[in-house]
């Protein structure tokens, strides 16, 4: 039992070393503790892909709790705890100093105890502080992710730790392995796997629209969504993707700029939004009009490349000076956007599902709208009638009369038949009837 422990925690160390190495590791890689003191991880062909630098060492451990520790006999040279890549295990202290990063994408702890997710360790596209109501200062807070699923922040001015997030099946009985791990898609995850084995579950995510995490579709790609998943396109044909087999790579114009200089248009994208995040978005955020917002883009003294009229009845536009643009397209957005591109405009075809955002979820077929409506329609007449019946069969004045004559004679008016013994218990309402 100690041994498979062992070989799960080693497993999962490996995955969170390896996953985000400049050069992955084929299956032929293997992990080596050399003579010389260092840990070395090599691929297949031998070549070394990482070195732990710990020259001098004489042991490498691996503690219960999956740390792998490689030391000199008196102090500690290197620890995976210490060094985390992408990954964050239960028990494993993250604190001020330590960050998470898969490619362009950084995830780190302030001082403060802010949690921020970067690009390129500069903008700032989700950050989450602590409650208004936890009035403190901090002095050396440390993220920990519980084994039940909690992901909390301690302190020592903290007591209890505060919670931060918890994954969706969080139970103290559970059966379950979490890690909190940065994706390559910037977005921040905690995933569930049953200890018994299985697939790995997403249990909670800090951006809730995958759409919102800057740069996701690359420079000048548009993000969207095709039913419940991500489509990344161009904004026009007057752009092309980078990789057509990678739509995450971003797209970049057919024409330069630089070859149409004072003849350049502005190619409108309705529904979408120009992503603009801290520490840019105070330099380019303006109250301004509509057509302004289009026209100071195009003309103005200073440079810039896209602008967003964010039509929400607050009046501010974007105005994109960096020529890196990330984009957002959704029919819920109000928002009008404007890409700077040579002539002439060459809209998104409407047919084109790779570059156009479509609806989430897909529409009802016409024949349930119909048996709905038809089912609503004879429900609403077969509860009249009941109605009826019940109104005919309660009211004294129909009390010994046969139930369908009841019903004709009160609903419709018409006249009917009665036999003279149907009609002797009612002779008092007969001569009502004909005196009246």
């Amino acid at each position: 039992m100690f041994l498979k422990i062992q070989f799960l925690f080693l497993t999962l160390f490996l995955a969170a070393t390896v996953a985000t190495a400049i050069d992955p590791v084929d299956s032929g890689g293997s992990l080596r503790f050399l003579s010389s003191g260092s840990l070395r991880l090599v691929n297949g062909s031998g070549a070394t892909v990482w070195d732990s630098g710990t020259a001098g060492a004489t042991s490498a451990a691996l503690e219960d709790s999956g740390n792998l520790v490689i030391s000199n006999g008196t102090s500690i040279l290197w620890s995976s705890f210490d060094n985390p890549t992408d990954t964050l295990v239960p028990t494993q202290n993250f604190s001020v100093r330590k960050v998470l990063t898969s490619e362009s994408y950084v995830f780190s702890l302030s001082g403060i105890g802010n949690l921020s997710l970067k690009w390129n360790n500069s903008i700032v596209y989700w950050t989450q502080g602590l409650n208004s109501s936890v009035n403190v200062n901090l002095e050396s807070p440390v993220l920990t992710l519980a084994s039940i699923g909690l992901l909390e922040l301690s302190d020592v001015n903290l007591s209890p730790p505060v919670l931060v997030a918890y994954s969706s099946d969080y139970d103290k009985n559970a059966n379950f392995f979490r890690v909190l791990k940065l994706d390559n898609d910037g977005n921040l995850r905690i995933y569930s796997t049953n200890q018994g084995g299985g697939t790995s579950t997403v249990r909670w995510a800090a951006v809730a629209d995958q759409c919102k995490v800057y740069a996701y579709c690359g420079n000048y790609g548009v993000c969207s969504y095709n039913d419940s998943s991500t489509v990344c396109g161009c904004p026009s044909e007057n752009f092309e993707m980078v990789d057509p087999n990678d739509g995450r790579k971003g797209c970049r114009r057919k024409v330069s700029l630089d070859s149409c200089q004072g003849s350049a248009t502005m190619l409108t994208l309705d529904h979408s939004v120009v992503l603009s995040y801290l520490p840019e978005a105070s330099s380019e955020t303006f109250f301004i009009g509509l057509s302004a917002c289009r026209t100071n883009c195009l003309s103005g003294s200073r440079a810039c490349f896209a602008s967003t009229s964010l039509s929400d009845g607050t009046g501010q536009c974007v105005l994109r000076s960096v020529d890196f643009v990330s984009g957002y397209q959704d029919p819920s957005l109000p928002s009008t956007s404007y890409f700077k591109v040579c002539p002439p405009l060459a809209p998104n075809p409407p047919s084109s599902s790779a570059e156009t955002v479509r609806e989430r979820g897909s529409k009802v077929p016409a024949w349930v709208v119909v048996v709905v409506v038809l089912g609503t329609l004879l429900g609403l007449v077969a509860l009249e009638g009941g109605l009826w019946m019940w109104c005919c069969r309660n009211n004294k004045r129909f009390g010994g009369l046969s139930a369908q004559y009841a019903l004709l004679e009160y609903a419709s008016g018409a006249p009917v038949q009665f036999s003279y013994k149907e009609l002797q218990p009612h002779s008092n309402l007969l001569v009502l009837y004909v005196y009246t």
